[in-house]
């Protein structure tokens, strides 16, 4: 299965990384790309979290980087955006390199917000934050 730097089978993928083709990569901005992605095994996600995105060259070198999900968690494909980094070691290969059905590896996904205690606050007009103390 060709992968960003080479050739990559899909059993015994280590850390729990899902391989994923590339279904779409969509122009958003400037330097960036929508990557449209179909995942399987795609457990879905919540608003805030993050997917990590391997590559591995054919040599065994691995570069790996984290990626906001923009896509909504109701949505059937994943969708990552990406701004390239002239610099970069991975965004250059996904803005400019990866095509409609080479695969990536993809961890995730991981973290996002974490739920607050919950809190009496209100908003007065005056843009203060009343803490549900009584003024003097």
């Amino acid at each position: 299965m060709p992968t960003a730097f080479g050739r990559m089978e899909t059993a015994g993928t280590p850390d729990r990384f899902l391989i994923s083709p590339a279904a779409l990569s969509v122009p958003f901005v400037h330097e960036a790309r929508s990557l449209v992605l179909d995942v399987p095994r795609w457990e879905g996600h919540r608003a805030g979290q993050h997917v990590d995105v391997r590559l591995t060259a054919e040599d065994g070198y691995q570069a790996q980087r984290s990626y906001s999900i923009a896509s909504a968690p109701e949505e059937d494909r994943l969708v990552l955006t990406v701004d390239r980094l002239d610099d970069g070691e991975v965004s250059p290969y996904l803005t400019d390199v990866l095509t409609m059905g080479d695969s990536l590896e993809l961890r995730g996904p991981i973290a996002g917000p974490r739920p607050r205690a919950r809190q009496d606050r209100t908003f007065r007009s005056n843009g203060r934050l009343d803490h549900g103390r009584t003024q003097a």
